[in-house]
């Protein structure tokens, strides 16, 4: 039997964060415009930039600017940006944080499907819902 397109997008999405050097969380995400797969991104430092060998961070979702890392989501949108104008739907192993809920509602993006959860705040809730972006977890 053939999987559906979500569950298709969603295991590309667990691959790609296979390939996070993080040491905290591995996420990964993929954007896809009309049905049709066009970025992938991950987790880790910028290109070019060493990766961690340990995390100062205690908490998830606490002191994100002691992280050298960039989040999945933003890797994903420019990576699409490179080669793509629009997009709707977004792909992700985690829940976006604020940070990251802000660019996608900038990008265009307006369906965030997510795998686990993530301690985000009701400003982010609040925040995705006045932009009308369908959130819902996988």
């Amino acid at each position: 039997m053939r999987i559906s397109k979500r569950k298709y997008y969603m295991d590309m999405a667990k691959d790609v964060s296979r390939r996070s050097t993080c040491l905290r969380r591995k996420v990964g995400s993929i954007i896809v415009q009309n049905n049709q797969l066009i970025s992938a991104g991950y987790n880790g430092p910028p290109s070019g930039v060493k990766h961690c060998i340990q995390c100062n961070r205690t908490k998830p979702g606490e002191d994100l600017n002691s992280c050298v890392a960039i989040h999945a989501e933003i890797n994903a949108i420019f990576e699409a940006l490179k080669t793509h104008k629009k997009f709707d739907t977004i792909y992700t192993t985690t829940e976006p944080c604020f940070y990251c809920s802000k660019l996608i509602v900038a990008s265009g993006i307006k369906t965030i499907i997510y795998l686990d959860k993530y301690p985000i705040n009701q400003l982010c809730i609040d925040f995705l819902e006045l932009n009308c972006i369908n959130k819902e977890q996988y």
